[in-house]
This record gives structure tokens, C-alpha cells and sequence, in this order.
């Protein structure tokens, strides 16, 4: 896996969104303070692909303090094919994930087809290569975890391999195993002892009762034929009444037809005058409509051009009042002009007079005159003060001149007003008048044009009339009342429909009377080919209960049989069951068994986990010798079993074997590397991912001058095979050793920044 692509936000010490782009280098080192965030960017990796990271038990606690929400935006590539994953938590809420392949030529996000967090994970986990576990011991190498299986004790070095590759699965089934083999003995043992009660249960007791069953039946049968005779015999009687009764009411429906029929000619009078009456009301009453119309608009067309003239007079006077009013108007305005030029003079005269006041003040302190220079005395001193004296009462009568101008000017705009108010209303008035007028003379026409309407057709109601007379009619002439009465008497239409139905039906009521008779024939020779039957149909009822109470009874007993017969199948069928189960159960037993033993720490896991162990001892050796110049060999000691694993690191230009607490830091940073990344190869070689990059997040404060020169040697090493290789540091002199540093640091309010320099 190799990142193209890291967008962080609300996440851990990244409240901002930061964008970290991996495109443009090989080697990269991650450096800032402690606690600034560099160990977050490879948290937010491990969140993007694996659903959690730092092994928080809760993922709330992987948002930023001040966010809602964390949010990761991560593009990589696996094998030349490109990936995006998008991975969402909104605090108190479900976490969500997105997964798509990149297609190369359009770059449009091709999803893969899954819905769930739980399955979308399976499908990265799977795209990747590589589970958590494996992948924080191999290609990411986090803080104090990555050489768990170094530091290990050697009894539980076999434990923590298991857990990296995966191995786990095995001591489930195992547990599942041998679990499922105690339920089924178990179970087992219960079915035994349900199957003792069953022991004298056999087919003998089946046989038997199903013989007593097939002779009631047998029986029931004979007595439900008797029974269907003894029904039909009943049925013949009930039906020969029911014939006797519908006969005599025919004959009593003729009797009744026959006394109307002999009423004919006057129930034909009565309904001849009721139709006459019917045709003729529409035009009687169309006739005393119209009349009452055309009286209406007469009295309308008299009204109408007195209520004309009388508008029309006070239209006139209304013009009148205007003319006067508007005459009243312009004596105002001419008036109004008059009053307030005067008040304009009066107001420039008032100006005037205090101008020469303030010119007598300025006068009367100074000494010498401003225009001609000339020296005041005493005397003309005075003579200033007497003329203020007299300009002060000039302005103060001309102040009260103008206070009364203005007083009389106000009033007269206010009379204005409101004679400009009731030239407004008048003029209103005309308005309305004017449209009264107008609407009379539309009303005088409309009522003559409905006049002449109702006329002509008063005359075409008459003309229907006279051919109503003509035909026949006999109520033409007759007063509406007395057609009116006719019409009400709803008993003329109701004899006259009994009289033509009584004509029809009598024909019909003979018809059916032969055909009961026929039918009544038909039953006395049926009844006939019954014997032994009397047709007393009373009598026949009777033997018929007990008929239906002996059939019950054997009913009743069949039932009690059949029942019976159930349980002794039922249990049979239980016990049948009971046998298969306990095959089934033998069956399951041996399968389980066999996984049992097979998935014991015995037997497959230890084949399993000593094979991964032969391959990785390998690829770790090998990467060893190469990151130390073929100076150091490594060696893993199982002793024949992998309870007591011990890693022994060869120096090869002794021969001598050294424990790996006994090595330099320069040397354990070597060997922890080469078994990270031995672990690594093999994880590859069996989901066929290799490893294309690493992330180094170690404390290499440990190391001394000479470790950390080794370190950046060892890397540079690792460069020719491994294709992108992120450090994570917070020492200088490490970071100046590569090109591409990726500067983290804490900004207002703990808020942390990504900065890449070259």
C-alpha cells in the first residue's frame, strides 16, 4: 500500500481540515514537538483503513475536542491500481464508510458494491492485504508495539505471533469445537432418556385400532344412506306443501285481479282526466307566471322615469352649488395671496428695523465712527440710544403686525381648505349622480326589452293552449285549482298501474298455476318409488332425529378412535424422530471430535504457526544480513516446541550467539526492523499484497549518535526495495538527513498545521 493522499479533519490535534500530499516523494520525515500531532497522521491512516487506531475504546475519543464530527479523505494505491476511502464519526453517532476504486483513464470512483461498515471494512482488510495487527507490526511500526514480539516473553512469543497473523481464528474454532461436543453429549443424553418412555409403543396397537375404525366406518356408512333416503322423503313432503301454499295464493291473486278488472271503464276515466290535467298544468302555470311578470314590469316601467327625472333635478343643483362654490374658491386664493405678501412685508420691515438696531448698538460702544473716522461725543452717543428707543418700538409694533397677518393668513387657508373639501364632496356627488343616471336609463330599456319578452311569450303559452283544445284536452278551461287537485290524488295513478297489471298478469298467474300443479304431480310419484316411508311429514321429522343422534353417537366414537390412533402414530412418529436425532447427534459428534483435536494448540495451530514462523525466521534473516552488511544473523530457537521461543542474534565474524536484551540500540533498531518487516513479507506472500511502503513511529531518543547514523543508514538501505518510507521523529539531526520534511506544528488554541518543506 502506498498513500498518494491524507485529508484530516476534527480529528485528534486537527480541528482544521490539513492536507498532506504524498505524490512528490519517496522519503519523507514527519517532525515537530511532542504532542504536536505527528503520531496523528499515521493514526488517521490506521482509522481510514482499519475503523480504529491508538487502540481507543471508545471512537468519540478520537474526534478533536472542539469538533462534532472527524472526518478522513485517504487515496492509496495497491499494485499500480488506485483506491479512495472516505471514513466519517459524528459524535454519539454510528461511524460511516465509503470505499471506491479509481479507474485510471476517467478517474471517476468506481464503488465496489457493499453496504455496511462491517462489510465495507472486510472488503478493505482484504484489498490491503494485510489485519490491523499485522499491519501495525509490519508496514506501520507504531510506539511500543511494533517490537511486542521482540520484547515478549519467550513462553508468550507464540501468543503474540498468533495474534499478528491472524491466527486467533484457530483457538476459536477450537473453543466452538469443543463446545458443540458438550451440548450434543448433553443432548445426547437428554434424547436417551426421552426415548425410555416410548419403549412400549409399536405398531400392533396402530393395526388394531385402525381395524375398529374401518368397521364403524363401514357402518356410519349404512346409516348415512338410510339417513339421505329419510332426508329426500322430507324434502318431497316439504316441498309438496310449499306447492299446495303457492297454488292457493295464485288463485287467490286471480280472485283479486278480477274484481279490479271489473272497474275498468271508470278507473280509465279517472286517469284520462289526471293525464289531460298533467299536460295541461305546465301552460296554465307558465300563463299565471308570465301575467304576473308582465303586471311587475308595467308597475317598473311607470316607476323608473320618475326616479330618472328626479336624479336628474338634483344633478342640476348640484352643478349650481359648484359653480358657487368654485366662484368662493378663487375670492379665497386671490385673497390668501393678498395676506401673505402682505405678511412678507411686514417680515422684511421687522429685518430692516433690527438691522439698524444692531448698527445703533455697535455705534453707541464705539468711539470713533467705522466709515469716516470721525470721534463720537457725548452728546451724539445719546442721540444713538434715543433712536435705538424708538426702533424698538417700531419693531415690536411691526412684530404684532405681522403675529396678526399671520394669525388672519391661517385662518383664511384653513377656510380654504374645507371649502376645497366640500368642492371635493360635490364633485363626488356628481360622479355618482351622473352614474345613478346612466344606470336608470340602462334599467328603463332593460325593463321594456323584458316587458315585450314576456308578452310574446304570454301569447305563445295561449297558442299551446288552444292546441291542447283542439286534441281533446278536457280540463282546457278548467281553473287551475281544480287541475292542481286532480294531479294530487296520487290513488288515480296507482289503480290505473294495479289495472294494467292485473290485465298482464292474469294470463301469467294461470300460466304458473298449471305448473305447480305439474309440480305436485311430479312429487306424488317421486314419494311413490320411496318405501316404507309414510307420508306423515311429522312423523317422518321424528324418526329423522333419531336417525341423526345414532349417527352422532358413531361419529363421536370414530372421532374417540381416530384420536386415539393419533396419539399412537404421534408417538411412534416421536420416537422414529427421536432415533434419527440420535444418528444425527453420533454424526455431529465425530465431526466435532475431529475439530476438536485438529484446532487444539497441539496439533494445527502449532503446524501452522511453526511454519509461518520457518518463513518469517527467513525473510528476517535475510533482510538482517543485508540491513547490517552481512555482519549479523538472526536465529529463532523454538527447542522442538513453541512454548519457550527464544531469538538469538548471530554475530557472524565470531560465530557467537547474543540474546537480543544483550544488542546495541543501533543493533536492536536493525533486528526489530527485519522482523517487522520479515512479518510483513509473509503476511504478503500469503494474501499476495507485497509491501510497498513503511511507517517508522519509534523513539529513537534512545539511540546515541552512532545508533541514529546507523538508522538513517539502514533506511537509506531499505529505499532500493521498499518504495515510500515515512519517519516520525522529533530529533533534528535525523530529520535533516532526508530531503522531504513534513513539519507539524501547534497553532492558536492547541490547533495543529501540516507544512511540507523541500
Amino acid at each position: 500500500m502506498i498513500p498518494l493522499r491524507l485529508e484530516i479533519e476534527g480529528f485528534l490535534a486537527y480541528r482544521s481540515k490539513v492536507i498532506l500530499d504524498f505524490s512528490d516523494f519517496q522519503c519523507a520525515v514527519i517532525i515537530g514537538e511532542n504532542g504536536a500531532g505527528k503520531s496523528t497522521i499515521l493514526d488517521a491512516i490506521l482509522f481510514a483503513l482499519y475503523g480504529k487506531a491508538r487502540d481507543a475504546e471508545r471512537l468519540d475519543d478520537l474526534i478533536n475536542n472542539l469538533s462534532s464530527r472527524a472526518t478522513i479523505n485517504f487515496f492509496f494505491s495497491i499494485g499500480g491500481e488506485n483506491y479512495y476511502v472516505y471514513r466519517e464519526k459524528e459524535r454519539g453517532k454510528e461511524s460511516r464508510v465509503l470505499f471506491f476504486r479509481v479507474d485510471p483513464l476517467t478517474g471517476n470512483r468506481l464503488p465496489f458494491g457493499y453496504r455496511g461498515v462491517r462489510a465495507i471494512d472486510e472488503i478493505i482488510r482484504k484489498t490491503v492485504g494485510l489485519t490491523y495487527d499485522a499491519f501495525t507490526s509490519s508496514a506501520l511500526l507504531v510506539q511500543g508495539k511494533s517490537d511486542n514480539f521482540l520484547t515478549a516473553r519467550s513462553g508468550d512469543r507464540k501468543d503474540v505471533l498468533t495474534e499478528i497473523l491472524g491466527l486467533k481464528i484457530f483457538e476459536k474454532i477450537f473453543k466452538k469445537s469443543s463446545t458443540q461436543l458438550r451440548e450434543i453429549n448433553l443432548k445426547m443424553s437428554e434424547l436417551k432418556n426421552k426415548i425410555s418412555s416410548f419403549l412400549d409403543v409399536n405398531d400392533e396397537q396402530c393395526i388394531e385400532t385402525k381395524q375398529k375404525i374401518e368397521t364403524i366406518k363401514n357402518e356410519l356408512i349404512y346409516e348415512k344412506e338410510t339417513l339421505e333416503t329419510i332426508n329426500q322423503a322430507i324434502k318431497l313432503l316439504s316441498d309438496r306443501e310449499r306447492a299446495l301454499r303457492e297454488r292457493n295464493d295464485l288463485e287467490s291473486k286471480i280472485k283479486n285481479h278480477d274484481n279490479l278488472l271489473s272497474e275498468k271503464e271508470i278507473i280509465e276515466r279517472s286517469y284520462n282526466l289526471y293525464d289531460d290535467s298533467r299536460k295541461i298544468l305546465p301552460y296554465l302555470t307558465r300563463k299565471k307566471e308570465l301575467k304576473e311578470e308582465i303586471r311587475k314590469f308595467i308597475n317598473l316601467a311607470r316607476e323608473y322615469p320618475l326616479k330618472l327625472e328626479n336624479t336628474e333635478g338634483i344633478l342640476k343643483s348640484t352643478f349650481r352649488e359648484l359653480d358657487e362654490n368654485n366662484k368662493c374658491n378663487i375670492e379665497f386664493k386671490n385673497l390668501i395671496e393678498k395676506l401673505d405678501l402682505d405678511v412678507r412685508e411686514q417680515e422684511s420691515k421687522v429685518k430692516a428695523f433690527k438691522i439698524k438696531k444692531d448698527d445703533l448698538i455697535k455705534l453707541e460702544v464705539a468711539d470713533i465712527c467705522p466709515l469716516c473716522g470721525y470721534k463720537f461725543t457725548q452728546d451724539r452717543k445719546f442721540h444713538f440710544n434715543e433712536e435705538k428707543k424708538i426702533l424698538e418700538e417700531k419693531i415690536k409694533e411691526s412684530v404684532e403686525n405681522l403675529r396678526i397677518s399671520e394669525r388672519e393668513l391661517n385662518i383664511k387657508r384653513l377656510e380654504q381648505r374645507h371649502l376645497e373639501d366640500i368642492l371635493l364632496g360635490l364633485n363626488n356627488k356628481k360622479i355618482e349622480l351622473d352614474m345613478e343616471i346612466r344606470g336608470l336609463k340602462r334599467d328603463i330599456t332593460k325593463i321594456a326589452e323584458d316587458l315585450e319578452t314576456r308578452k310574446r311569450a304570454l301569447t305563445l303559452v295561449e297558442e299551446d293552449i288552444e292546441r291542447e283544445k283542439i286534441r281533446g284536452n278536457s280540463m282546457v278551461g278548467s281553473p287551475i285549482r281544480d287541475v292542481i287537485n286532480i294531479l294530487q290524488d296520487s290513488s288515480i295513478v296507482e289503480t290505473y298501474k294495479k289495472l294494467n297489471l292485473a290485465l298482464t298478469q292474469k294470463e301469467v298467474l294461470q300460466g304458473q298455476i298449471k305448473v305447480k300443479e305439474d309440480e305436485l304431480a311430479r312429487i306424488e310419484k317421486e314419494f311413490s318409488t320411496l318405501v316404507n316411508f309414510s307420508d306423515n311429514l311429522p312423523e317422518l321429522i321424528k324418526v329423522k332425529k333419531d336417525k341423526d343422534r345414532l349417527i352422532s353417537e358413531m361419529s363421536e366414537k370414530l372421532a374417540g378412535l381416530n384420536k386415539q390412533l393419533g396419539v399412537f402414530e404421534e408417538k411412534l412418529r416421536q420416537k422414529k424422530s427421536l432415533i434419527i436425532e440420535i444418528e444425527n447427534l453420533t454424526k455431529e459428534e465425530k465431526i466435532y471430535s475431529f475439530l476438536s483435536d485438529a484446532f487444539s494448540g497441539k496439533n494445527l495451530q502449532t503446524i501452522v504457526v511453526k511454519k509461518a514462523l520457518l518463513e518469517i525466521g527467513r525473510h528476517s534473516d535475510e533482510l538482517l544480513k543485508h540491513l547490517s552488511g552481512g555482519r549479523l544473523s538472526l536465529v529463532l530457537d523454538s527447542a522442538n516446541t513453541l512454548d519457550n521461543l527464544e531469538i538469538l542474534i548471530k554475530d557472524l565474524s565470531t560465530q557467537e550467539n547474543r540474546k537480543f536484551e544483550l544488542l546495541s540500540g543501533g543493533e536492536k533498531f536493525r533486528v526489530s526492523l527485519s522482523i517487522a518487516l520479515g512479518i510483513g513479507r509473509y503476511v504478503s506472500s500469503q494474501t499476495l499484497k507485497t509491501i510497498e511502503s513503511i511507517f517508522i513511529d519509534e523513539g529513537f531518543g534512545a539511540l546515541d549518535r552512532m545508533g541514529r547514523e546507523t538508522l538513517i543508514e539502514v533506511i537509506r538501505a531499505l529505499l532500493s526495495e521498499i518504495k515510500m518510507i515515512i519517519i516520525v521523529t522529533h530529533l533534528d539531526d535525523i530529520a535533516d538527513a532526508f530531503p522531504v520534511q513534513i513539519k507539524v506544528q501547534k497553532k492558536y488554541k492547541g490547533e495543529s498545521s501540516i507544512e511540507i518543506a523541500v
